[in-house]
């Protein structure tokens, strides 16, 4: 049996590293989403967020808009990664009580 312990140790160790690692990227990228506003008939891209309670848009320039959207899009893959990762720490754990 303390084999099988001494794995979900190792299991365990190994998730928190990567919860570390994940929750470090998912910090640098950028939060929100990107929306187009028009504006007398134009159409500009924002990227808009919360800051506690007011929702913030951010104007892109056209540049940036390719660039942005797949950070945005690697940050919502990271966040549902640490999701999976948060749950099976949480699952090892009440395994080693």
């Amino acid at each position: 049996m303390s084999m099988v312990k001494n794995l979900l140790k190792d299991e365990l160790e190994r998730l928190k590293r990567m919860e570390i690692a994940y929750q470090k990227k998912v910090n640098e990228l950028p939060k929100g989403v990107i929306v187009e506003k028009q504006i007398n008939g134009k159409k500009y891209p924002y990227l808009q967020r919360r800051q506690g309670n007011k929702v913030v848009s951010i104007y892109l320039k056209h540049d940036d808009v390719n660039i942005i959207m797949k950070q945005v899009k690697e940050r919502k893959s990271h966040e549902k990664s640490l999701k999976s990762i948060k749950e099976d720490i949480n699952f090892i754990n009440r395994a080693l009580r």
